[in-house]
Formats: C-alpha cells, sequence, structure tokens
C-alpha cells in the first residue's frame, strides 16, 4: 500500500473534502497551523488511515463522530491543543488503536465510557491537562501498558480507578495533589514495573507485599523481590 502523508503545518484551515474517499491514505498530519473546525466526515472513506496527528493547532473541540469508520487506525496524536473535554463516544469503534495521546489540552474531564470497547489500546497520555478526578474509564482497556497522568490535578487515585489495569507496566502520576493511595495498590498493579509519584501531597506508601526493600526520598529505587519483575518508585514523601 502507498502511504501518503499530508502534512498542513503550512496551510490555513483546511478544505473539509482535503482527506475524505482516499482509500490509499495511510498517514494524516496536522500541525502548527490555526485549525477553527474539523468536521464530522473529515476523514469520511478513508478507510485506510493508521495514523493521525492533529497537534499544535489551537482546536478547543472535536465532533463525535470524526473517527467514525476508521477501524485500521492505531495512533491517534492529539497534543498540545486547547481541548477542555471530549464526546463520550469519540473514540468508539476503534478497536485495534494502540496509542493515543491527549497530552498538553486542557481537559477538564474524562467521560466514563471514552475509552470503552479500546481493547488493544497499550499506551495512553492525558499528561498536562486539568483533571481533578477520574471515573472507572480504564474498564474498556485491558491490554494498557502505559499510563501518563503527570502534571493534572488529581487529588485521589482510587481502587476503583486502578482494579482493570492488571497489565499496566508503566505509571506516571507525577505532579498531582494525590494525598492517598489505596492500600490494594501493588495487588491491582500486578505488572507494574515504574510507579512515578514524584511532587504529590503522600505523606506515606501502601506496604510493598513480599519485597524486602523500601522505597528512598525523592528518589528511585530498583526493589527486586519474589515477583518475576523490577518494580521501580520514585516517591517524594512531604
Amino acid at each position: 500500500m502507498v502511504c501518503i502523508k499530508a502534512n498542513l503545518s503550512t496551510l490555513g484551515n483546511p478544505d473539509p473534502t482535503a482527506f475524505q474517499m482516499k482509500p490509499n491514505l495511510t498517514s494524516v498530519m496536522m500541525s502548527g497551523v490555526i485549525l477553527y473546525k474539523l468536521h464530522n466526515d473529515t476523514f469520511y472513506g478513508s478507510t485506510n488511515l493508521e495514523f493521525i496527528c492533529i497537534h499544535d493547532t489551537m482546536l478547543t473541540a472535536l465532533p463525535s463522530g470524526i473517527f467514525q469508520g476508521l477501524y485500521n487506525v492505531k495512533h491517534i496524536v492529539l497534543k498540545q491543543n486547547q481541548l477542555g473535554s471530549l464526546p463520550a463516544d469519540i473514540f468508539h469503534g476503534l478497536i485495534i488503536l494502540e496509542c493515543l495521546d491527549l497530552s498538553s489540552n486542557k481537559l477538564y474531564v474524562v467521560r466514563d465510557t471514552m475509552l470503552s470497547g479500546l481493547a488493544s489500546l497499550k499506551r495512553l497520555s492525558l499528561s498536562k491537562n486539568n483533571i481533578s478526578h477520574l471515573p472507572d474509564v480504564f474498564k474498556g482497556t485491558p491490554d494498557l501498558e502505559a499510563l501518563y497522568l503527570s502534571e493534572n490535578k488529581l487529588t485521589l487515585i482510587s481502587h476503583q480507578i486502578i482494579r482493570n489495569l492488571m497489565n499496566l507496566k508503566i505509571l506516571d502520576l507525577s505532579s498531582n495533589l494525590i494525598e492517598h493511595l489505596p492500600s490494594t495498590l501493588y495487588e491491582d498493579l500486578s505488572s507494574i514495573r515504574s510507579l512515578n509519584l514524584h511532587d504529590n501531597q503522600l505523606r506515606t506508601m501502601p506496604v510493598l507485599p513480599d519485597l524486602t526493600s523500601s522505597c528512598t526520598r525523592d528518589g528511585t529505587e530498583a526493589t527486586p523481590g519474589t515477583h518475576s519483575h523490577t518494580l521501580s518508585i520514585t516517591f517524594s514523601p512531604v
């Protein structure tokens, strides 16, 4: 298949039909240009798209059906925009989506069904937003391996939020306002290898089960134990 890359870094608002009905189009990049609006049918008929990047465009919203029918998409990058919220069903049907980057926006809410059906999702970044609360949003992402939530306004990470993240290996919660972690943290995150809790309001950490080493203040320690992997924790108690 021919790979066609469309880069709008030097153009203004795109023609609404610029990316429609292009079966050979596999990659689209819209970067470094002010986009006031994208339509529901922006990618209509371009069903072989695998990579979509809408980056640094000043977009404040996206329509709910913009990714509808794009069943081959594996990577979506929406970082460095002005998105305050997203429709609850915007990613529905993207069954082979593996990577989703929503970092550096103004998201203040994550709807509990936003990630429903994303069974192939492995990497999710919500860093550098304004999120203060997470619902039970990860129940539809059983294969998630890396989750980045740094530089938000989270105050609580509950058992209900992380209980479905059995395959998670990397979790970055640094630079939030978290005061408490569930006692079941390590049981819930049974595959975790890297846990970054730096710059929060934590005073204590849940006890590490079956491990003989402890975390150092404001540092990272590789902690061997009965698990089959090494666990690295960054923790700075207040």
